[in-house]
C-alpha cells in the first residue's frame, strides 16, 4: 500500500505544509529533504501509533535528543502513551530544543 501512503504524504505536504511522523515513516520519506515551499515541520517528533516504534530500527530511523530510549517506557496502547517518568524526560528534551 505504499502508493496510497505516498499520495497521502503529497496531499499533507501541499495542504498542511507539515509532515505527520507516521505517514512520512510509512511513505519512506522520513528524513528526506525535498524542495517544498512553506514550513515543513514534523509532527509529532515521535511515532503517534505505538506500533510505529517497532519500525524505527528496521527503517534506520534515529530519533533526536535520545528519544529512542523512551521506547522501553511505552504503555500498552494503540497510541504512543508513556509512563510518567518518560513523559517528563520527553518534556525536558522538547524544552531544551533538542528536537528540531
Amino acid at each position: 500500500m505504499r502508493s496510497p501512503i505516498v499520495d497521502l504524504q503529497r496531499h499533507l505536504d501541499a495542504d498542511l505544509g507539515a509532515r505527520i511522523f507516521d505517514v512520512a515513516m510509512l511513505a519512506f520519506t522520513l528524513g528526506k529533504k525535498e524542495r517544498r515551499e512553506g514550513p515543513q515541520e514534523m509532527y509529532p517528533c515521535v511515532p503517534m501509533l505505538t506500533q510505529g516504534w517497532a519500525l524505527l530500527s528496521p527503517l534506520g530511523i534515529e530519533l533526536p535528543g535520545g528519544l529512542g530510549a523512551l521506547r522501553s517506557e511505552l504503555r500498552p496502547s494503540l497510541w504512543t502513551h508513556f509512563e510518567a517518568a518518560a513523559a517528563d524526560r520527553l518534556r525536558n528534551v522538547l524544552r531544551q530544543g533538542k528536537v528540531g
